[in-house]
């Protein structure tokens, strides 16, 4: 029985590495590691690194809210040639263009190499779409991957952005199971278990988060 539970858990590792990207890898290993460190105690915290992820968050998200709907196609084309910045404006209130038209719709390679560029605080459009609000997230996911495919890329802000969306959609009774539930490894009889058991049980629990979540491509 012991050989049939490590050959398990040896599977269920080398399955985890397969499905993880490097920023949800990032996540997943910082979040184990601040649930772990401290015992009972961490059920009451955020950790550090959430927090400041929220602060720039929030910061980049505030200057996205001011917006002006545009009546017509050739009205958002004019106003973003004649600020590119406007197009991460765009992307964060895709609940009016979700079916991604005007990217469908662009024939000025000028234009989109502009937008490509365009940031604010080194946040892209790619990282005001994933902030978006009141949208399904297959909706989201569907605004994002032709703006990948017309060669957008995400900066190491942006996939942070993905990082604080997933951590805010887990429920704070499932963070202190969590926590209980590395708490109690760690103690007695349960310490003779392999040590990364709780790490996949772990696991196991966020990840359903990420399908329902995450907004990047599944190689993110």
């Amino acid at each position: 029985m012991k050989k049939y539970i490590v050959s398990l858990l040896l599977v269920m590792g080398s399955s985890i590495h397969a499905m993880e990207s490097y920023s949800f890898s990032r996540f997943f290993s910082s979040l184990y590691s601040y649930l772990s460190s401290g015992g009972m105690n961490q059920v009451s915290r955020e950790p550090e690194f959430i927090h400041n992820l929220r602060i720039s968050r929030n910061k980049f998200e505030e200057q996205l809210k001011v917006f002006t709907l545009r009546s017509t196609i050739d009205d958002l084309f004019n106003s973003i040639n004649a600020n590119p910045v406007l197009f991460l404006e765009h992307c964060y209130h895709q609940r009016f263009w979700w079916n991604n038209l005007i990217v469908r719709s662009w024939f000025d390679l000028s234009l989109i190499n502009r937008c490509k560029i365009a940031q604010i605080d080194g946040y892209s459009a790619l990282g005001a779409a994933c902030i978006a609000r009141d949208i399904p997230i297959g909706h989201k996911r569907d605004f994002i991957r032709p703006l990948m495919e017309h060669g957008f890329e995400l900066t190491e802000k942006d996939k942070a952005l993905a990082v604080i969306e997933l951590y805010d959609a887990i429920p704070a009774e499932q963070k202190k199971k969590m926590i209980f539930l590395l708490f109690m490894l760690g103690q007695g009889n349960f310490a003779i278990l392999p040590y990364d058991v709780g790490k996949y049980i772990v696991y196991c629990i966020v990840y359903p988060f990420k399908e329902e979540v995450w907004p990047l491509p599944d190689n993110y």
